[in-house]
């Protein structure tokens, strides 16, 4: 995922979206189910009444801080900042 995010140069949004969306130990966001399936990955919200409806993604961890580092790094004119190594155990 992570990967797509760059190639589809959307970090900052994904970032700015993850941040938000950060609770504790947890991550939800929501996904376009169409463009998913076609291998695109589109940040939507959860009344997204477009095609099938969203994707609901959840994630728990203690270091969710780190995944979103990892996932979505700040940028800078749309580069990364740095790359961040994530250890899961």
């Amino acid at each position: 995922m992570a990967k797509k995010f760059r190639e589809q140069r959307i970090l900052e949004a994904v970032r700015q979206r993850f941040m938000k969306s950060l609770q504790n130990d947890t991550l939800v966001f929501w996904m376009q189910r169409q463009a998913a399936f076609m291998n695109r990955f589109h940040l939507s919200d959860e009344n997204d009444v477009s095609g099938m409806g969203p994707i609901r993604v959840e994630i728990q961890a203690n270091n969710l801080q780190d995944v979103i580092d990892y996932v979505a790094p700040p940028t800078v004119k749309g580069k990364p900042q740095f790359r961040k190594d994530l250890k899961l155990e």
